[in-house]
């Protein structure tokens, strides 16, 4: 998004959609908005893997403004058509730094059916103060949906790195979760132990909270309806680099220690996005990315075996 601008960084209305390895880092009200497809309702709609999506390898940085990062679920008000299967986020960095006095709360999802199964894990969410000895914004994982005003969905936890003082919901919960308990939560230093966070180099330090502590991932990530592996080989640091592990004993999180680079802030950019759609066709996903330095561009590469969709 360019200054001033404040709608989705990336909304999609297809089925199937993988999006990896990106830097979302521009003032849009919110980074990712996965909803229904209106009039692609009688194709995307009846797909086997609508509402089937993966979410991983990406840095959420900054961004005050957000009402919701990550949106899933619909935007018509009709709440039959909305996504309501499975949600799969797994090793992204979120990082909020920010006084409680710039912005008091943020929440993370918006899930609007209580159907909707999310699976989180291996991801670092870090609220970190703006300025030294101050207080960082409070961390909620939900808030309110489009479909009756009450925070929903069936929540799996893994392993997280979670910023201390976190809530499940800034409303009264309606859904379910486990897991929480694999959460680290920092009893005092709230930066997990970033290069430099404030700098936006999120690569963890040899000695971060974040190294060597990652979890099992889900089995369908390698084992879907989509018939993809979307495991978590690549980083995004300024483009697309290896990653050296993922899953049990990783560092959590979008990038791994010991790597070079990292450090981008442009206000206004998105760098290198990358997504992807299944199609009905073969049941196959390919999956391309494109890559910027620009300060001004906005990129958008979804590759679909037969279709091409940009959606606005």
């Amino acid at each position: 998004m360019i200054d001033g601008a404040y709608g989705s960084d990336l909304k999609d209305r297809s089925a199937g959609t993988v999006i990896s390895y990106n830097y979302f880092g521009s003032p849009a009200s919110r980074f990712i908005d996965l909803v229904e497809p209106q009039d692609g309702e009688t194709y995307w709609g009846t797909s086997p893997y609508y509402g089937v999506d993966f979410i991983y390898g990406n840095i959420f940085f900054q961004a005050p403004e957000l009402i919701g990062a990550i949106h899933y679920g619909g935007d018509q008000y009709i709440s039959s058509s909305y996504r309501s299967k499975y949600l799969y986020f797994y090793h992204n960095t979120y990082a909020l730094i920010a006084d409680i006095s710039d912005t008091y709360k943020q929440y993370i999802f918006q899930i609007d059916s209580n159907n909707s199964k999310l699976d989180i894990r291996n991801n670092v969410f870090a609220f970190i103060p703006r300025t030294y000895g101050g207080t960082h914004s409070y961390l909620y994982m939900t808030s309110s949906s489009n479909t009756d005003n009450l925070p929903e969905g069936q929540w799996y936890f893994g392993v997280n790195w979670v910023a201390d003082g976190w809530e499940m919901s800034i409303d009264a919960f309606a859904g379910n979760y486990t897991g929480s308990n694999n959460f680290i939560v920092p009893s005092s230093i709230p930066d997990p132990g970033f290069i430099n966070a404030t700098l936006a180099n999120l690569i963890p330090t040899n000695n971060s909270a974040l190294v060597g502590v990652g979890g099992a991932l889900s089995p369908n990530i390698t084992s879907n309806i989509l018939g993809g592996d979307f495991t978590p080989t690549k980083q995004y640091i300024n483009g697309i680099q290896n990653r050296s592990s993922w899953g049990v004993g990783s560092d959590i999180g979008a990038l791994s220690s010991g790597s070079t680079g990292g450090g981008r802030v442009t206000t206004g950019t998105q760098s290198g996005i990358s997504s992807s759609t299944g199609t009905q066709s073969t049941g196959g996903v390919s999956t391309s990315t494109t890559e910027s330095e620009s300060s001004d561009s906005i990129i958008l590469s979804i590759s679909v075996t037969t279709l091409f969709i940009l959606v606005f």
